[in-house]
């Protein structure tokens, strides 16, 4: 079965930048990541439900107006689907967000 999740953006990036954004920047959390080459992973914020994407496409101040209220009964019109095929879940956040990671290149076997 083909696992899919769904983000605002689509594009995997460099494990070494999401975690330099996560933890540097923005102070948050991080996972265990000893004996993790980080430089040999991507990485993507996705959610599992097109619904709660929808959440991360939008302002802050749109929530509960008309146009959320719209986004969320056509999420797919909002957000993108990802193959997580190779993938796996390394962190989650509050809001239904999940950071999975998977080995660069054609190796598919996080």
């Amino acid at each position: 079965m083909k696992k899919i999740g769904y983000s605002t953006h689509g594009c995997w990036a460099s494990l070494e930048n999401v975690k330099e954004i996560e933890v540097n920047d923005r102070g948050n959390q991080w996972f265990d990541d000893d004996g993790l080459d980080l430089s040999q992973y991507e990485a993507i914020w996705v959610c599992l439900s097109p619904v709660d994407a929808v959440g991360y496409a939008l302002l802050a101040e749109e929530f509960g107006t008309k146009a959320h209220r719209e986004a969320k009964k056509h999420p797919l019109d909002f957000v993108v689907e990802v193959d997580l095929g190779g993938a796996r879940p390394v962190l989650d956040d509050p809001d239904g967000g999940s950071l999975f990671i998977r080995k660069k290149g054609g190796e598919r076997d996080a």
